[in-house]
């Protein structure tokens, strides 16, 4: 009965500790009266509460943030996760290019970033940096984000984890 009693404490823990992270971020949207405010941090914050709650409802309990599971994965499943995108954009972009529906570069796009960079760049130096934040800021956002779904799949029922082991697709597909 004890181990049961603590896990009612610690599930009690947890869904205390989204409510009263995620409130803030609620609080902040409702107050802007847009998703869009603060430029989607407000929603990121919000994503990230699951997570922030698990990690603190770990500490909480004397346990250690390795049982949430996070690990790189093998070289052959990283090389995978980046070829296989690249692959499936490689044929939508032929299929549009062989279609003309579409043709590389869009002229309009790249006059559009020289006035959404706000610098006196050529449409071509525009593309540049624009393409390097977004590789390297963007991604970072987009890891945070990524992250704290992964982090949200495994925070749900940290006891049930073994099922995703199980089942071979652990951070891969929620199962």
């Amino acid at each position: 009965m004890s181990t049961q009693k603590d896990s009612w404490r610690t599930i009690a823990t947890y869904l205390l500790l989204v409510f009263g992270f995620s409130s803030v971020f609620y609080f902040l949207v409702l107050k802007a009266h847009t998703l869009g405010a603060a430029g989607g941090l407000y929603v990121l914050g919000i994503m990230w509460c699951p997570a922030l709650a698990a990690m603190a409802t770990l500490k909480l309990n004397g346990r250690n943030l390795s049982e949430l599971g996070w690990k790189w994965p093998s070289r052959g499943y990283a090389a995978k996760s980046w070829l296989i995108p690249l692959f499936y954009a490689f044929l939508a972009y032929v299929v549009v290019w062989i279609t003309r529906l579409g043709g590389f570069p869009n002229h309009d796009f790249m006059a559009q970033l020289v006035q959404r960079m706000g610098l006196p760049l050529s449409p071509l130096g525009a593309t540049a940096l624009y393409i390097l934040l977004g590789g390297t800021f963007g991604a970072v956002r987009s890891l945070a984000s990524a992250s704290s779904r992964n982090s949200r799949r495994r925070s749900v029922s940290p006891a049930r984890r073994s099922l995703a082991v199980r089942c071979g697709l652990a951070g891969t597909f929620p199962c």
